[in-house]
């Protein structure tokens, strides 16, 4: 008589459980972050001139290509790379998807880890003879935003430690009069802004707000501050600042902007000439920190978005 022994009873996959619940917070968390990005681009785009809307656009859709490859790989953890073990078709299309989706995201988070070294990178050095302080975009009301407001106390604790340093307030978005005449002012013939850095009332660039909140909230000498504002970009920034009396390559600058821009920043400087460059970042808005890293990695890897950078 034949010994029928009774068929194993299937068991679940060790870990499987433990997949299922990390795919799934995968998922949740490139869904939320893809459309706080989304809504925060999509204002942006309202907000800004006709001619920086494509550019902004474009941004967008690299964002959209990211999010893409990371919720195709999330999508993995949770049904597995070959969900269609039966059909060849279908396994050969999910390992061709699944493997797109590794090298965007893969590609997407070694650019953008690229830029977030820059939050790491603080070596302001103390004999340094001049602060540059980058400007960033400013609200609709011409207010400070949150991240150029954090640029501002930073230069400011800075400079109030070293106050023999001069601060030079830089990277304007539009042409205009500095806040103050008392300043040191280098006055714009720039008629036209980048995207998300538009200011159209003479006084309210970035660099003349800057200079505002320094001398009447911080009180901040006059002739401590010099404000540049034709530059239209961090390049022609350092450009202009090199070609200042009394400065020239191996004068010693510091370099303040937010954490996520220090990475740009400092290999503009380098570009513009500046040898003794130290970094000094600013701590950047975590609401927002997220839009603005890809907005940075966007305009330093896109070359669309590099070529309209170096054309203004």
């Amino acid at each position: 008589m034949t010994n029928v022994l009774p068929e194993k009873e299937k068991q679940p996959r060790k870990g499987g459980k433990i997949r299922l619940i990390v795919g799934i917070v995968l998922v949740v968390l490139v869904v939320v972050f893809a459309l706080t990005v989304t809504v925060q681009m999509r204002q942006r785009i309202e907000a800004a001139d006709e001619a920086a809307k494509p550019l902004l656009r474009r941004a967008l859709l690299d964002n959209w290509v990211a999010f893409t490859g990371m919720l195709i790989v999330s999508l993995a953890v949770v049904f597995g790379i070959m969900p269609f073990k039966k059909n060849l078709a279908l396994k050969i299309i999910c390992c061709v998807i699944f493997g797109i989706g590794v090298l965007v995201t893969a590609e997407s988070l070694i650019l953008s880890g690229r830029m977030l070294i820059g939050v790491f990178q603080k070596d302001a050095s103390p004999d340094a003879q001049y602060v540059v302080v980058l400007g960033s975009e400013l609200n609709e009301d011409k207010s400070p935003t949150a991240d150029l407001t954090s640029r501002v106390n930073t230069a400011w604790k800075w400079w109030n430690s070293h106050p023999e340093t001069t601060l030079i307030l830089s990277n304007s978005a539009e042409g205009g009069e500095a806040a103050s005449s008392s300043s040191t002012t280098v006055t714009s013939k720039v008629s036209t802004s980048l995207p998300g850095r538009t200011s159209k009332k003479k006084g309210n660039t970035p660099s003349a707000v800057m200079s505002n909140i320094l001398q009447k909230d911080k009180g901040v000498p006059a002739e401590q501050i010099i404000v540049e504002d034709q530059s239209r970009n961090e390049e022609q920034s350092f450009e202009n600042i090199l070609a200042m009396e009394n400065i020239d390559e191996s004068t010693a600058i510091v370099v303040v902007t937010t954490n996520y821009d220090m990475v740009r920043a400092v290999e503009a400087a380098e570009k513009a000439g500046f040898t003794n460059i130290s970094r000094l970042p600013a701590p950047a808005s975590f609401w927002e920190f997220g839009t603005n890293l890809l907005w940075e990695t966007w305009n330093e890897y896109d070359p669309v978005l590099k070529a309209a950078a170096e054309e203004v």
